[in-house]
């Protein structure tokens, strides 16, 4: 053999040896990469399925609360945990004062080509931390101003003015004081529902307010959504939407794609506080308004179970609709627990007329957060 032959030798083993190398290196990289993202997926999917059981009862203990989270994790892992990592393993962590849920995984990956090198596994680890936590609505309507108190609550001016006739505001208040806004250098600044500030929204009798969400209601154990109605607790319906077609949503009234489906959840809702004669809550009643017929309607402030409505259960809410029940009945009390029905006669032109929604909140919202700030 000649010494090139013998160099083009030396040369092509070089070659294939370093091929070997990179396609060992590439296949076994491949299969860890791939394992890792599928642990990091499985484990974030828990920790999201875990976090939503914070609320699944209002009367539960602590300790239940945490073993309910913890053995949600433990379900989700191992009914998700098909997809090849069967030696994955799980750690959970509850804090039930902050309703986060701290999620820990880890598995060996084994290699095949590195496996003829000695190498028999690769450690994997993963994290994921989840917080259940409440989302405030507000549905603002920046620079609606007004150049006198007594324009402000002329009927549908929002509609007619403004295209925002999703919100219909249909007689004056009479007292300015109780509305959603400010006074300020004699105009009037227009905010609709903002938080808990006991400036409500009154909506007027058969008045409504739809709200597009800034995040989907997603059904989950216990209620979903949380209405504040201050003053006298007076009657409303409660409606969830959904886009008739996703691939053309409504934007808002003069973009309303192909229209939304409702579905009434007013019979769902739990009274924010429990009277002594169990009247104040969800009524079944004729109702003055022929658009709405005989549909289930609310009176106070409550929390609604979108997958118990009224006559079946959604698993997801894009838009909230508020529908004054335009009846001059509601409930009033003396003191925390004792409530009687009565009329509010001329309820059009009172200081609080129709129901006055002061806050609306989505319960039960579920995010992934940084694993540092459990």
């Amino acid at each position: 053999m000649s010494k090139k032959s013998a160099s083009a030798t030396v040369y092509i083993i070089f070659f294939i040896v370093i091929f070997l190398a990179l396609a060992t290196f590439a296949v076994d990289g491949a299969i860890v990469l791939t394992n890792r993202v599928k642990l990091q997926n499985l484990t974030e999917s828990t920790a999201l399925a875990a976090a939503a059981e914070f609320n699944y009862s209002s009367t539960a203990s602590a300790a239940d609360i945490r073993q309910k989270v913890s053995d949600m994790a433990s379900e989700t892992f191992e009914l998700l945990n098909k997809d090849g990592l069967q030696v994955a393993k799980i750690n959970v962590d509850v804090s039930d004062t902050s309703n986060k849920v701290l999620i820990k995984t880890s598995m060996v990956s084994r290699p095949f080509f590195l496996a003829f090198l000695g190498v028999s596994g690769i450690n994997l680890k993963a994290k994921a931390c989840a917080v259940s936590e409440i989302l405030p609505i507000s549905a603002n309507y920046s620079g609606i101003n007004w150049l006198s108190a007594s324009a402000a609550y002329l009927s549908d001016i929002l509609s007619r003015d403004l295209n925002l006739n999703d919100t219909a505001i249909l007689t004056p208040l009479g007292y300015f004081a109780s509305a959603s806004y400010d006074l300020a250098a004699g105009y009037v600044n227009f905010g609709l529902i903002e938080s808990q500030d006991d400036n409500p929204l009154s909506l007027g009798p058969g008045g409504f307010i739809t709200i597009k969400l800034p995040a989907p209601i997603v059904d989950k154990p216990g209620a979903d959504l949380f209405i504040k109605e201050i003053g006298s607790l007076e009657g409303y319906f409660v409606f969830a939407g959904l886009d008739n077609n996703p691939a053309n949503p409504y934007v808002q009234s003069n973009q309303p794609g192909d229209g939304i489906a409702w579905l009434n959840i007013s019979c769902s809702g739990t009274p924010e506080k429990a009277d002594s004669g169990n009247l104040i809550g969800a009524y079944t009643a004729a109702t003055e308004s022929a658009a709405l017929g005989n549909q289930d309607k609310f009176y106070g402030s409550g929390y609604f179970d979108i997958g118990a409505s009224c006559v079946d259960g959604i698993s997801m809410a894009k838009y909230i609709r508020i529908v004054d029940d335009n009846n001059e009945s509601a409930f009033v009390t003396s003191d925390a627990s004792t409530y009687y029905k009565t009329m509010l006669y001329g309820e059009a032109s009172s200081t609080t007329s129709g129901a006055d929604i002061d806050a609306v909140s989505v319960l039960n919202h579920v995010k992934l957060i940084a694993a540092s700030s459990f």
